[in-house]
């Protein structure tokens, strides 16, 4: 069993919680199920204009644009093999500092 966790950054706090056991009731494996978790922890968020920071794991542009319409703005890092970064900011600038 995993635990999913929504929790706060100053205090550690937990929000919400939401356990996944591997496979949803049907017995598929959960297909969006990073985003899904992702959402399913900020329902009682929504229209709150909080900020969620993520890791690479859950950060992907179609989440941001799907939050963003519940006035919450999400943070994260992503990797740059990432399909959704354009390539223009794949290739190395050129630029040393």
């Amino acid at each position: 069993m995993k635990l999913f966790l929504l929790v706060t950054v100053g205090t550690h706090y937990v929000l919400n919680c939401v356990p996944y056991c591997g496979r949803d009731v049907s017995g598929q494996n959960h297909v969006g199920l990073v985003q899904d978790v992702v959402k399913e922890l900020l329902l009682p968020f929504h229209k709150s204009g909080v900020n969620v920071t993520t890791d690479n794991y859950f950060t992907s542009a179609e989440l941001a644009s799907d939050l963003a319409t519940k006035d919450i703005t999400l943070l994260g890092t992503m990797p740059k093999c990432r399909r959704e970064i354009p390539g223009e900011l794949r290739k190395p600038s050129g630029r040393t500092v």
